[in-house]
């Protein structure tokens, strides 16, 4: 009876070490979940932003391809030379048609919806397609305002009265020559945004299937949604919204808000949104996600912890009560002698997903496996018992295996962490990552293994690696074909030039005055052209033909770029002063071509009956030199400043300054290449000032 009383009487302690337990496992459930719950829903906002950021960056490179298009479709000799003959009444049919043609190819090969040439009394001379529908009065109400200005016009979003669609368009005014600067007739492209837009905001949702995407436009005391709406019908520039509701996203937006906030879309539905301007119109970028469903992928784990702790609980309950009952029948007489303890912590990590494996320290013989190994070592729990470690990892000898551990056995360290293969019973290898941890008891030392298969994790590295090979090699055929393409231009084009000036040269006196006005135009614009492919040559040997990186004295390298200017700067009386550089590694040459472009253009925009003061100096910080190019010169127009990096932009009329606006976009790959960024500060009238880094890490 004794006996029964003390076995049935359970220590206080055992219910002090479980309340403990349960304590424990219920703050690390809450803790885990809360820190998943935090990590998700600031990986949701990060997709988010990126989302809406790459919408934004592609709807506004879009926008500047049109009017680049639009500005080259300007340019045409076909187009000039068809509102030269309407004007002087030398249209027939003959001509009406090849035009036709040539309008027809052009139109299909750039996509656009229309295009029409408009003579300055407004008239359709040529449209491709043939059309029934007149121009839209909406379109056509802009067309003085373009010719006077002579300034390209970008038409926002507007409804066609004939057919009810939405477009948008681009009116381009054509000089009559270079010269004259006298407007002749507009080219008109209207784009329909179903087509060649709209898809655009479905391809971006797509890298996350739960964003929404949508443009919005300020439109009075309201807002206006550009683009289809889920649940709206119709909605593209019927949906409006008053911009007193400000808890709406879109005039959020309108107002001024940028970047990460709260507030509901159109529908009054919670969301969460990415706002921002899209650069160079009047929109913006709204990208959105439903709060709940921001909290469901954030909860989607829940279950998962309350399950984990309820095992937990459970597991550590019975192992108490076990530990309990067989205390009380004098069963465990001696504290974590082998098959007892192993026993015991089986039970604990019986259904583990991990690999965990206990060996010798002495035999390295396995003393113990879970369910988790047996499973991915495919064999069974009898036949790895009492095997060496060698079974699973056949790369190792004893003698390395031992040397591995040994910091482990001195003590020095108290765990390693290695990336490591193990081998299947049938042959076959994969990695895991293990984590080693020697454990001591009073008569012996073992080793536990705690391993995770990353077979995945190995071939997404690895695919990784692959895709960044090929974006490389991609990158190193793209630079050869503008080499190559760019190099193979240039002997047709001298051709052309050769040859239309030996066609002046002799049949000069039976050409009337506009043939050879005809001429003169063509031999300019192959010379430009031979121009143009000249510098698109020297852009891309930027990357291609750069020399090694090696040590540059930069006071040498000003002292080389001022002896080249030499000219200039006595013709402007130019004071240029230089603070003491440093020496850096880099590539010689091209640091000496970044310093004289800029030089140059500050010597160049110089402002009239001033002298042009630059000054040139260098800060350094823990991993860049920036350098600074100051100058008292005309200064850049804010609306310019999103182009002045860009290749081939010219900010100035030719016969205002020469150049075929190349220079600065070099000096930017130049910068790169060295590992740097640069940029500037300038206002009109108030000079300019350039920044750019050199990486002091280059080899």
């Amino acid at each position: 009876m004794n006996t029964s009383k003390e076995y049935a009487k359970v220590p206080p302690i055992l219910f002090l070490v479980y309340a403990g337990l349960f304590l424990g496992i219920m703050l690390a459930g809450y803790l885990y979940y809360h820190d998943y719950r935090e990590k998700s829903i600031e990986r949701e906002m990060r997709a988010l932003s990126i989302v809406g950021e790459f919408r934004r960056e592609q709807i506004a490179e879009w926008v500047d391809e049109q009017k680049n298009d639009a500005m080259v479709m300007r340019e045409r000799v076909q187009i000039r030379t068809l509102l030269q003959l309407s004007s002087q009444g030398r249209m027939d049919t003959v001509l009406r048609n090849r035009n036709y043609q040539y309008l027809s190819a052009v139109q299909r090969y750039e996509e656009y919806d229309r295009i029409s040439i408009i003579g300055v009394n407004g008239n359709e001379i040529v449209t491709a397609p043939l059309l029934t529908q007149p121009l839209s009065r909406y379109v056509a109400r802009q067309i003085p305002g373009t010719i006077t200005a002579d300034t390209l016009t970008f038409i926002d979003f507007y409804r066609n009265e004939f057919n009810q669609k939405i477009y948008l368009g681009i009116l381009n005014p054509v000089e009559e020559d270079p010269v004259s600067r006298n407007v002749i007739g507009v080219v008109s492209l209207r784009i329909d945004p179903e087509t060649y837009l709209f898809p655009l905001l479905k391809k971006t949702t797509a890298l996350h299937p739960d964003i929404q995407t949508l443009i919005v436009r300020r439109d009075g005391d309201s807002i206006v949604f550009l683009n289809d709406l889920v649940g709206v019908k119709n909605a593209s520039l019927n949906k409006k919204i008053s911009l007193n509701e400000r808890q709406v996203l879109g005039v959020k937006a309108a107002l001024g808000t940028s970047g990460l906030t709260d507030g509901i879309d159109y529908l009054g539905t919670p969301v969460i949104g990415y706002l921002n301007s899209i650069p160079g119109t009047t929109w913006f970028i709204v990208a959105m996600m439903g709060k709940d469903v921001i909290a469901a992928k954030a909860s989607e784990r829940l279950w998962y912890v309350m399950a984990v702790m309820v095992i937990l609980l459970i597991t550590s309950g019975s192992a108490i009560g076990m530990f309990w009952h067989r205390q009380s029948i004098n069963v465990y007489r001696e504290k974590l002698q082998s098959m007892h303890d192993l026993a015991f912590l089986q039970e604990m990590i019986k259904y583990s997903l991990n690999e965990i494996i206990i060996f010798d320290e002495r035999s390295l013989r396995i003393i113990f496996v879970n369910d988790g190994a047996c499973e991915s070592l495919g064999y069974r729990l009898d036949e790895l018992l009492d095997r060496d470690i060698f079974t699973i990892k056949p790369e190792f000898t004893e003698e390395q295996y031992r040397a591995q551990m040994h910091t482990l056995i001195t003590g020095e360290k108290k765990f390693l962490v290695f990336e490591t293969v193990h081998r299947r019973k049938d042959g076959t290898q994969y990695p895991v990552e293990a984590h080693l941890q020697r454990m001591t008891s009073d008569d012996r030392s073992l080793f536990l293994v705690v391993a995770n298969d990353i077979t995945k994790r190995k071939e997404n590295e690895r695919q990784i690696a692959a895709t960044l090979k090929e974006l490389e090699r991609s990158n190193k055929e793209l630079e050869q074909f503008a080499y190559v393409a760019s190099h193979d231009l240039q002997e047709p084009l001298r051709m052309v030039a050769s040859y239309t000036q030996l066609l002046e040269h002799r049949y000069k006196d039976k050409l009337d005055s506009d043939a050879v006005d005809f001429i003169r135009f063509a031999v300019d614009g192959a010379n430009r052209m031979q121009q143009l492919i000249n510098d698109l040559l020297e852009f891309s040997r930027v990357s291609t033909r750069g020399k090694e990186f090696t040590a540059v004295d930069l006071m040498e390298v000003l002292g080389e770029v001022i002896v080249n200017l030499q000219q200039k700067i006595k013709e402007n009386s130019a004071v240029i002063t230089i603070a003491d550089l440093p020496r850096v590694t880099a590539d010689p040459v091209q640091l000496s071509r970044l310093f004289q472009n800029l030089v140059d253009n500050a010597l160049k925009y110089r402002k009239r009956d001033v002298s042009p003061v630059i000054t040139l100096s260098s800060v350094e910080t823990s991993d860049t030199y920036e350098f600074t190019i100051k100058d008292n010169g005309i200064g850049i127009d804010p609306k310019y400043h999103d182009r002045v990096f860009v290749i081939f932009q010219r900010l100035h009329a030719k016969e205002e300054y020469d150049g075929s606006g190349i220079g600065l976009a070099i000096c930017k790959r130049i910068v790169e290449r060295h590992g740097g960024k640069i940029w500037f500060d300038s206002v009109p009238d108030g000079g300019t000032i350039f920044h750019f880094t050199i990486s002091k890490h280059l080899k």
